[in-house]
């Protein structure tokens, strides 16, 4: 037979620890493993909760202002699309213009026509 002294299980030598460093009293040890067994789920269910809390925090924060602002901004989209063909048109204008100006028959033309007038 072996005489070396066998260790207790890490359960058993945990549970002793606590004793000594808690004490004996039986409410109070009941309470710090009630705490301790809180706090063990509360980490196993951590990978669980986290994640939840994340997308919470998306859809509160960045899912609902941004369908909101999406629809404030396809509202003004039909006025904007409005000015922009209003816009190019004028810019075409002034591109003619500047190119009948450039020309030197149009020119020619445009000053026989005051001094006619």
């Amino acid at each position: 037979m072996s005489t070396l002294p066998t260790s207790p299980p890490p359960k058993e030598a945990a549970e002793r620890c606590l004793r000594e460093v808690v004490g004996e009293a039986p409410e109070r040890s009941l309470l710090v493993r009630y705490g301790l067994r809180s706090l063990e789920v509360f980490a196993y269910w951590m990978p669980v909760w986290v994640p939840l809390v994340l997308l919470a925090q998306i859809g509160v924060r960045g899912y609902r202002p941004a369908v909101a602002e999406r629809a404030r901004l396809s509202a003004h989209q039909l006025d904007l699309e409005d000015r922009l063909e209003q816009e190019r048109g004028a810019r075409a204008a002034l591109e003619a213009e500047r190119k009948a100006l450039n020309d030197p028959i149009y020119l020619e033309r445009l000053r026989r026509n005051r001094e006619g007038e």
